[in-house]
């Protein structure tokens, strides 16, 4: 029998102790399943909560408690306006980016939605 020659990641970024906050703060952000339907409509662009509770059928409460803890894991930056807040991705955020590209794969692979 031949030996297989052992698969390698290109790098060991992956190892590195920022890795490891970067994996803890999108895992974070992804759970529980409305923290992601927060980052997902956030994705189209930035959202006043009343907007994001109607779009997550959800209440005003409920989703500005995962806005809040999406404030705190720097995944998500508010813009006051008036009496309004309005939300938004961080833009140069590596784990946003890294979410960002997570949501876009599963829309591609949602029902109802052709391929691209």
């Amino acid at each position: 029998m031949k030996d297989r020659p052992r698969v390698r990641p290109p790098s060991s970024w992956w190892q590195t102790p920022d890795a490891g906050t970067l994996f803890a703060r999108v895992s974070q952000g992804l759970s529980p399943p409305e923290r992601l339907q927060v980052l997902a409509a956030l994705a189209s662009g930035e959202c006043s909560v009343t907007v994001l509770a109607d779009l997550l059928q959800r209440s005003q409460p409920t989703v500005s408690i995962h806005l809040a803890i999406l404030r705190a894991l720097g995944l998500v930056q508010v813009r006051p306006h008036g009496n309004l807040r309005f939300y938004q991705l961080v833009a140069e955020d590596r784990a946003v980016i890294a979410i960002r590209e997570l949501v876009m794969a599963l829309a591609r692979g949602a029902p109802g939605t052709a391929d691209r």
